[in-house]
């Protein structure tokens, strides 16, 4: 009786680690097709949104893009689903809200 229940619990462990592995690479696949669609939707979403095409300037990082309007530029991150600022994109929104922006001009002479 008891190598019985030894072999059936060992059979449920091996089921239980086969199960967990394929759980972890469908969450991995699911991660990965998440980024990807985030990526695409970067590329698109100044067509989709209030931003005028012809003004909006695609950089990727450390934030998207930079709109350059009539009375404002704007830094613009895009976001998809319930995905967050990371730590450098948080970085950058607070030099903008200090106003810590600058611009400059560098001459290269030739």
């Amino acid at each position: 009786m008891d190598v019985i229940l030894l072999l059936l619990s060992v059979i449920l462990l091996v089921l239980y680690v086969r199960e967990m592995r394929r759980a972890m690479k469908l969450e991995r696949e699911k991660q990965s097709l998440a980024v990807r669609f985030g990526m695409a939707t970067e590329q698109l979403s100044p067509f989709l949104k209030k931003y005028d095409p012809e003004k909006f300037r695609f950089i990727g990082s450390p934030v998207d893009g930079i709109h350059f309007g009539e009375k404002e530029i704007t830094f613009v991150e895009f976001k998809t689903g319930s995905s967050r600022l990371s730590e450098n994109e948080k970085r950058v929104k607070q030099l903008v809200d200090r106003k810590r922006v600058k611009f400059e001009i560098v001459r290269i002479r030739g």
